[in-house]
């Protein structure tokens, strides 16, 4: 039998934190009342206006960049705009982390726990083309939402990889400027969207739900380079997941220092809690609730040097392993050896990979170099630069195409990049009358041959396959939508 809410075990679950009877009776009757969704504007490639979205009002206000709270009435994820990638759905309070990691163009970023992805894709906006981000994600069965929004989003600065956060720092070792640790958690916030019940603030779940944050904050010390800033954030209330938490590393970690953000005041956790820590709440802040904390990692002690690789040196130590990569630019050509080699059928899947470093001339056409990756059945091409140990880490990156039967397939990945790499044999106008079956997976007539990216208000969708009549979607069944 499901625990239901109780407001006693939510005022054992905030330990020490000053709350008057009033204001928790507020809290506990905003962690039953939904709240509006936000919308964070994708802000790479061919980004789109405020003007152009119809649900948007306020302004997200500890968020600096293009992110709105949505109308209560508004269904944002039922929109074409979300299925072309323009905009990403989340709580409002998610952007709170992203605030406080502060990611700049060039950093070596890690987000250890990524999956479902909004924060991953607005770290990648932050980089603005420059810098790289490894998203981790440990539960296997998270992985898909993970890389389908990644894939929508359209960025290409990333790896993915499926370790145990202990795992990943010993491969990778103390290389990242920043480390986002968005952790798995009792998830109290959610009671209210019906994904999480009163068991949230069992005092036995949160014990269990803290005991694996701390392994996890563990880890990630062991990723930070000297000055590397480590943000930790949860979307629950109980005081031993945040502020204890916090306090708890401090005390592990001295070479940890507590790093305030001058601007986010208003959101710190009440005085003598716990330093540089900001919570969210959803009954002051319009929004489901959150918790974040920033610290920074001290320069290495000149008697015992750190022998973290900096700049050009970042992830040398881990091409051992690394699957077939190739550098390519904008030839589409392929040598003798490499036809004759793809009619052997001893060297037909490896063929298959060597064509794709040449992409199939109707699919369109590389503009800027990039570096191609087989794995299996798959393959990924990424922007010029990837640091060499991201390659052998990766399970996966942005995809290029995709291995059915006997014959290779362009990714959807490969239609949604924003990169400006890409550039289509064909693009096809999907009009209003046909978006609606078109995004339900369905085809729709049209008269283009060959392969086409479709598109909705200049923005890509995925592909279509036409035969002079009719399209053929190729739109990936998680990626389809039924409009509202």
């Amino acid at each position: 039998m499901e625990r239901p809410f109780d407001r006693n075990d939510l005022l054992r679950a905030l330990g020490p934190l000053p709350l008057d009877a009033g204001e928790a009776a507020a809290l506990a009757e905003a962690i039953l009342s939904p709240r509006p969704p936000a919308i964070r504007l994708n802000t790479l490639g061919r980004p789109v206006t405020a003007e152009a979205v119809p649900f948007t009002a306020a302004a997200v206000p500890w968020f600096d960049g293009p992110a709105w709270f949505c109308a209560p009435e508004a269904r944002p994820a039922g929109h074409a705009l979300f299925a072309a990638g323009a905009y990403y759905v989340q709580d409002a309070a998610s952007l709170l982390p992203v605030t406080l990691l502060d990611p700049k163009p060039g950093d070596l970023v890690c987000d250890l726990c990524a999956s479902p992805g909004g924060k991953t894709t607005a770290i990648l906006e932050r980089l603005r083309g420059a810098g790289w981000l490894l998203a981790n994600e440990a539960v296997r069965a998270r992985v898909p939402p993970l890389l389908l929004n990644l894939a929508r989003h359209g960025s290409t600065r990333w790896v993915q990889t499926c370790l145990d956060p202990a795992e990943l720092a010993s491969a990778a070792g103390p290389v990242f400027d920043a480390v986002l640790v968005d952790a798995p958690c009792t998830a109290q916030s959610l009671v209210a969207r019906g994904r999480q019940t009163g068991r949230a603030f069992d005092p036995r779940l949160i014990a269990h739900s803290a005991a694996r944050q701390s392994r996890i904050l563990d880890a990630a010390v062991r990723l930070l380079r000297p000055g590397g800033r480590l943000v930790y954030s949860t979307c629950t209330f109980a005081w031993d997941e945040n502020e204890g938490q916090i306090t708890a590393l401090l005390s592990r970690f001295p070479q940890l220092r507590p790093d305030p953000v001058a601007s986010l005041s208003e959101y710190e956790s009440p005085a003598g809690t716990a330093p540089a820590c900001y919570r969210l709440w959803p009954h002051r802040h319009r929004c489901a609730g959150g918790f974040a904390a920033r610290l920074v990692a001290g320069q290495a002690d000149p008697g015992n040097p750190s022998d973290a690789p900096t700049g050009n040196e970042r992830g040398r130590r881990n091409t051992g392993g690394r699957p077939e990569c190739v550098q390519v630019g904008h030839s589409n050509r392929t040598d003798s050896a490499d036809a004759h080699r793809r009619r052997s059928p001893r060297n037909r899947q490896r063929a298959s990979h060597a064509g794709l470093a040449a992409l199939p001339a109707d699919w369109g056409r590389w503009l800027e170099p990039v570096s191609i990756n087989a794995r299996r059945d798959r393959v990924f091409a990424w922007p010029a630069g990837l640091p060499p140990g991201f390659a052998g880490l990766a399970e996966a990156g942005p995809e290029l195409a995709f291995l059915k039967g006997q014959t290779w397939f362009p990714a959807y990945a490969l239609a949604m990049r924003r990169d400006g790499a890409f550039e289509p044999r064909a693009s096809v106008r999907i009009g209003e009358h046909d978006l609606r079956r078109f995004l339900a997976g369905e085809n729709v007539p049209g008269t283009a041959e060959g392969w086409a990216v479709a598109t909705y208000r200049n923005l890509p969708l995925g592909w279509v396959k036409g035969d002079g009549r009719t399209l053929k979607n190729h739109l990936p069944r998680p990626a389809r939508l039924l409009l509202a």
